[in-house]
């Protein structure tokens, strides 16, 4: 029996927090980046890398999330790549930051993960440090449930920080690792500001991409793109358009300045 079998990858995404410092009544993970809620970006990256279970922890007054987890992955209720972490049984990715702010910090010694501390319980010396916990842990499986079952609610929030899990392994004599990633890669989206950057990152990155596929943007910094735009080769997108959801572009295509399209499927014109 394969190793893959035995131990199947799970992706468990937590969906539950309300988001309060985004003044609104809509779930902080049902607003929009690419016109696709947060949740649906983690969801789809979830099934297009072959994750074979997944798990969304929802809030208590959450049916709008649910209801979206069904339509998205239908199969989610009741991430296949695999980094190469040398066999640790606890894996956190992190970003080093200028403005760690109200980030968690990694603390790092002799190249181990030794603690990841929340930002309201940090000493000066550990708010001082810039690596920043990135929200994204891995487990092996056969120590995951007793790692979790081991965490306790000792902190100034009287929370269960999941984060505990990385002293709770150390303590075990347990190997645990930081992957250092791009802070772009793992953007926390707490307030409407964030909320922002995490867009104008979404719409360079899908500029860019378009074009590197064939496509010309006139003036790239005008054209505004859904999670689901699909470009063909040669498609010329002139300036000022907006694409909104459903929007299928065939090769040879122009799309015309001052645009704002939505499920349609435009084709390139006949020449006479």
């Amino acid at each position: 029996m394969s190793q893959q079998s035995l131990f199947p990858t799970l992706a468990l995404i937590l969906a539950a927090g309300q988001g309060t410092r985004m003044r609104s009544s809509l779930p902080k993970v049902m607003h929009q980046v690419g016109n696709r809620p947060l949740l649906g970006h983690v969801l789809v990256t979830a099934l297009q890398v072959g994750v074979e279970r997944l798990a969304v922890v929802l809030g208590p007054d959450s049916p709008a999330v649910a209801d979206y987890v069904q339509q998205v992955a239908p199969h989610a209720l009741r991430f296949v790549q695999r980094e190469r972490l040398g066999g640790a049984a606890v894996a956190v990715a992190g970003f080093t930051s200028a403005q760690p702010g109200p980030y968690g910090r990694l603390l790092v010694a002799d190249g181990k993960l030794t603690a990841i501390r929340e930002a309201k319980d940090a000493s000066p010396a550990e708010l001082a440090i810039n690596l920043c916990n990135g929200g994204v842990m891995g487990f092996r499986a056969d120590h995951c449930l007793w790692l979790l079952e081991r965490i306790g609610n000792a902190n100034a929030q009287g929370e269960f920080y999941l984060t505990d899990a990385v002293e709770l392994a150390n303590a075990a004599g347990l190997a645990v690792v930081a992957v250092e990633v791009d802070e772009e890669e793992i953007l926390g989206v707490n307030d409407r500001e964030q909320l922002h950057a995490a867009e104008q990152v979404f719409q360079r990155r899908r500029r860019s991409r378009a074009m590197r596929e064939g496509v010309t943007l006139v003036a790239a910094e005008t054209v505004f793109f859904s999670a689901d735009t699909e470009l063909a080769a040669d498609v010329k997108v002139e300036p000022c358009v907006v694409f909104g959801l459903g929007v299928r572009v065939c090769q040879g295509a122009c799309v015309a300045a001052f645009s704002r399209l939505e499920n349609i499927c435009i084709e390139a014109a006949e020449r006479t």
